[in-house]
């Protein structure tokens, strides 16, 4: 396809999810009332300090701070045993049992079982989602 017909292509598709979003949004805000679930993460992030105080509640929670340290230290030992594997274990954030799964029934399975990859951000956007959100992301993907 020429360069013009997929921009022509791209267009037409970023239109139409537009026109649908478009469309459902009134019932999803009005009727629904559901939030939006990215809206609550910079909600979170941008939220005004109590009085007396140079952070807000998000920021001075010790969770929050394990679990950026513990997410940097993972990527950081991984970065390091890019360099010198020798002195720096590499700590696997995915699974393959496609050689284990090899045989009937379990042959059947669809690959998105067989393989797959831990991810942070996922896990840290449905930290601030209502778990009754993040279920029903977590079913349709």
């Amino acid at each position: 396809m020429p360069l013009l017909a997929w921009g022509i292509f791209i267009a037409a598709m970023l239109a139409t999810l537009t026109a649908t979003a478009r469309l459902v949004i009134e019932q999803w805000l009005a009727n629904e009332r559901l939030p939006f679930p990215l809206v609550q993460v910079h909600s979170a992030l941008i939220e005004s300090p109590p009085p007396g105080r140079a952070l807000n509640d998000m920021f001075r929670s010790p969770v929050l701070w394990i679990g950026l340290c513990t997410v940097l230290a993972i990527h950081l030992l991984s970065c390091l045993n890019a360099y010198f594997p020798r002195h720096f274990p590499k700590i696997p954030l995915q699974y393959d049992l496609t050689g284990i799964l090899s045989d009937p029934p379990f042959y059947y399975l669809r690959s998105k079982l067989k393989k797959a990859a831990l991810s942070f951000t996922v896990i840290g956007v449905t930290y601030f989602i209502r778990s009754r959100a993040a279920f029903s992301l977590w079913r349709f993907i």
